[in-house]
């Protein structure tokens, strides 16, 4: 799924977890969601930020999890997602 109409270029990383924290409360699907959601995580990987803690990646599909918030941490000098418990 690709779509340019969302640029968070300009937003700091600390807006994105913010913004997945939002979303994840929405009960609604919609196909612009996706797009969004789908621009979110490429964001969050052009940072270079970890996002394997809420995206599993298994024979090809990818699974996304916006069950629980999430948080930003430094592991071992590296960016990383963590789920909040």
């Amino acid at each position: 799924m690709q779509n340019n109409r969302y640029n968070f270029s300009s937003k700091t990383t600390e807006e994105l977890i913010d913004m997945f924290n939002l979303e994840r409360l929405k009960k609604g699907w919609v196909g612009q969601r996706g797009y969004f959601i789908d621009a979110l995580f490429t964001t969050f990987k052009n940072r270079d930020i970890d996002v394997s803690a809420i995206e599993k990646v298994e024979n090809g599909n990818i699974t996304r999890s916006l069950a629980k918030p999430i948080l930003l941490k430094e592991v071992d000098g590296k960016l990383s997602i963590q789920i909040v418990y």
